[in-house]
C-alpha cells in the first residue's frame, strides 16, 4: 500500500509534464502522414495537480477495495486516458486498445461463463452504435469520436448489463449537459468518474 501512492502520484507528475512533448510529437506525425486534418490545438496544458486527483482518486480506492493489480493497472490506464482527453481532446491509440487488451485478458480468463461479460460490453457499445449511425443518416457528425467507441466495450466487460446501461446514461446525460455549455466535451473524462463511482458504492 506505501509503495502505491508514490508510484501513482510520480506516474501522474510524469504524465503531466510529458504530455506536450508526446502530443507535440503525436500532431507532427499526423500532419506529415496526412494532408488533410482538422485544425489542431495549439499546445497541450500542463496540469500535474489534475493529473494526481484523477490518477489517485481512482486507483488507490480501486487498490484499496479490490487489492487486485490488474483491475488498478486497468484504472491508472483509464484515469490517464481521461486525464489525455481533458487536457487535449485527443487519447493516444496505443493507450485505448491497451485498456481493450488489459480488460478483456483480466476478465475474460476468470469468468467461466463470458456471456455476461460480453453482454456489459455490448450494452455500453450498442446505443451509441445507433445513435452514430443515425446521426450518418442524418448528414450530422457522429455521437462519439472511434476512440471512444473502443473504450465502453473496456469498461462494459467489468459491468453486469444493467449496471452498463446505468453508467452509459448517466455519462451520456452529463455529456449533453456539459456540452451546452463547452464546444468539445472529453467524453472519457465523464465517463471515467462516473464509472468510479458506481464501483465505489457497490454498483458494479
Amino acid at each position: 500500500m506505501m509503495l502505491i501512492v508514490p508510484f501513482v502520484v510520480i506516474f501522474a507528475l510524469f504524465l503531466a509534464f510529458n504530455l506536450p512533448r508526446l502530443y507535440e510529437s503525436a500532431k507532427d506525425s499526423a500532419f506529415r502522414s496526412c494532408e488533410e486534418t482538422e485544425k489542431r490545438q495549439n499546445t497541450a496544458r500542463t496540469r500535474p495537480l489534475l493529473a494526481v486527483i484523477l490518477l489517485s482518486g481512482g486507483v488507490l480506492p480501486a487498490w484499496l477495495i479490490t487489492h487486485s493489480p490488474l483491475f488498478s493497472l486497468f484504472v491508472l490506464l483509464l484515469g490517464s486516458a481521461a486525464y489525455i482527453d481533458c487536457v487535449t481532446q485527443w487519447v493516444p491509440d496505443v493507450l485505448i486498445f491497451s485498456l481493450s487488451w488489459s480488460a478483456l485478458c483480466t476478465v475474460l480468463p476468470q469468468e467461466p461463463d463470458a456471456l455476461p461479460a460480453l453482454a456489459g460490453a455490448a450494452t455500453m457499445l450498442i446505443p451509441v452504435l445507433t445513435l452514430n449511425f443515425i446521426a450518418t443518416l442524418r448528414g450530422q457528425p457522429p455521437a462519439l469520436a472511434f476512440g471512444d467507441l473502443y473504450v465502453l466495450p473496456a469498461l462494459g466487460v467489468w459491468l453486469t448489463p444493467n449496471s452498463a446501461a446505468i453508467c452509459l446514461s448517466i455519462s451520456l446525460t452529463l455529456a449533453m449537459l456539459a456540452g451546452k455549455y463547452l464546444r468539445d466535451v472529453p467524453f472519457i473524462t465523464v465517463l471515467y468518474p462516473v464509472f468510479m463511482g458506481g464501483f465505489l458504492c457497490g454498483g458494479w
